[in-house]
């Protein structure tokens, strides 16, 4: 429990959801990693293997974001310590907390003594201030984490590029200075669906989709990066509304016109979990091109006639948008 990312008022955000920079967290990951990464690198592609990319994590902030709430775990974060997180992001920022009371509206006597300030506030210049301060603090977190990950995985033996994945393509921006710290060898990519269940804003591709897909591309594309989709749908958690085949290549291919540079589908085949251990049920069948037993559906076929057509038209990898706004 003592892990667990926490709202404001210190209740727990989410039984699942972790508090990235606990320092519990971080040592149960070494040990884990300790017994599962050697066994990865043995089969990176410079060692003969598969493994090209190595994702370290999935989905950063959106796991908290989605349940209400930034982290607000005050061991995390060091609320109260003058050599904690936020002590030290907000000196490094004000340098006195003399400008930081003048910005604030407030009267601290020290960095140590600062809190953050409960969503969304009064609405003031000041509160807004706060609020931005935290936001921006919390993704430096979230950077931090990440970096300590790539470290992590280069001890002990991965030699790949990374990757991450932005849970959608309004995030894009928040890992910019997770893009920063680790610099070349890193891919920043996006989540592209256009329904995962009855709750979403619309069931098939629209061009309400087409927008949030040229926005995220283009964000992608001036961040530096090859214009990625590492969960590009490929089948859906909920069987209604269904992922017909006709909407999903006219959703892939809506990705390529727009400037697509890479991709990877999420999911290509289903599977089981282990008897009670699936977050939605034992079998994560979930409508993918290849099932769970093994049968080939007809959204593999979408998939492979994409395929075939990057394949004829390998041009596209290397082609640049004539104008940037039209």
């Amino acid at each position: 429990p003592a892990l667990t990312a926490r709202r404001l008022d210190g209740t727990p955000l989410y039984p699942g959801s972790v508090s990235y920079v606990h320092p519990l967290f971080l040592e149960k990951t070494r040990a884990w990693f300790d017994a599962v990464v050697p066994r990865l690198a043995r089969y990176t592609v410079s060692r003969g293997g598969p493994i090209a990319f190595t994702q370290f994590d999935n989905e950063l902030a959106g796991i908290h974001t989605w349940f209400g709430s930034l982290d607000y775990n005050a061991e995390s974060m060091g609320f109260g310590d003058p050599d904690g997180r936020y002590a030290r992001f907000l000196r490094g920022k004000y340098a006195d907390i003399a400008a930081l009371n003048a910005r604030y509206g407030t009267r601290y006597a020290g960095f140590a003594d600062v809190r953050p300030l409960a969503p969304p506030g009064a609405g003031t210049p000041e509160d807004l201030r706060r609020l931005k301060d935290y936001f921006d603090f919390y993704l430096a977190t979230v950077a931090d984490y990440g970096c300590i990950l790539a470290q992590m995985l280069r001890e002990r033996g991965i030699d790949t590029p990374f990757v991450h994945n932005s849970a959608n393509p309004e995030m894009n921006s928040w890992f910019l200075d997770l893009g920063e710290r680790l610099g070349q060898g890193f891919v920043l990519g996006s989540d592209h669906y256009y329904t995962l269940g009855q709750d979403w804003s619309q069931n098939n591709p629209t061009p309400q989709y087409a927008v949030r897909v040229f926005e995220s591309l283009e964000t992608l594309r001036l961040m530096g990066y090859p214009p990625t989709v590492f969960e590009l749908p490929g089948g859906s958690a909920s069987d209604w509304p269904p992922i017909t085949p006709e909407d999903a290549k006219a959703c892939y291919l809506a990705n390529v016109a727009l400037g697509m540079k890479g991709s990877n589908f999420y999911i290509f085949t289903g599977g089981p979990n282990l008897p009670g251990t699936g977050a939605t049920a034992d079998l994560y069948d979930y409508g993918a091109a290849i099932g769970a037993d093994g049968e080939v559906r007809p959204l593999y076929q979408a998939q492979k006639q994409v395929g075939q057509f990057l394949k004829r038209h390998a041009w596209l990898a290397a082609a640049t948008r004539v104008h940037d706004c039209r």
